[in-house]
């Protein structure tokens, strides 16, 4: 099988979709064993109150937590889940990225890299400033590379 053969895209969006699904299967258990990391309360809390800027921070984790908030009735699900989907928004990028600088099956090396490493699984999990983070790096690092590509030709 070639490295760009449709068996190969196929497989990255079904690794992604399989770990989407086992985490989603995992967060209620997650969910009962643990409540929101200090941090997590935290910024929850700026999210209630929405602004600026923060003592510490910038005001894009307090603006999320609000949307969080405002859409899950202030659950703790609602927050865990923001964290899940931002996760997975970040290993999609990679994916992308590695595809792009290279093939295919580049990219599928990466995602599944990515996503075996304890730090993904932490970000998938509690949404603290480094979820939005790494999501924000990852869509950089690809507009980038799409920037200077779009320059060779």
């Amino acid at each position: 099988m070639s490295p760009t053969s449709p068996w190969s895209k196929l497989r990255a969006w079904h690794l992604l979709l399989g770990l989407l699904l086992l985490r989603l299967l995992f967060l209620p258990f997650f969910c009962s064993l643990y409540d929101l990391a200090g941090d997590e309360s935290y910024y929850w809390e700026w999210g209630r109150r929405p602004d600026w800027g923060y003592y510490s921070k910038p005001p894009l984790i307090g603006w999320l937590m609000g949307m969080v908030g405002w859409l899950s009735g202030n659950q703790e699900w609602g927050v865990r889940l923001a964290a899940l989907m931002v996760g997975t928004g970040s290993l999609t990028l990679l994916y992308l990225l590695g595809k792009r600088m290279f093939d295919e099956s580049t990219g599928l090396l990466v995602l599944a890299l990515a996503a075996l490493t304890p730090a993904n699984v932490a970000l998938n999990l509690f949404f603290t400033i480094d979820s939005p983070l790494v999501l924000l790096w990852s869509a950089a690092l690809l507009a980038f590379w799409s920037a200077v590509q779009s320059q060779n030709v």
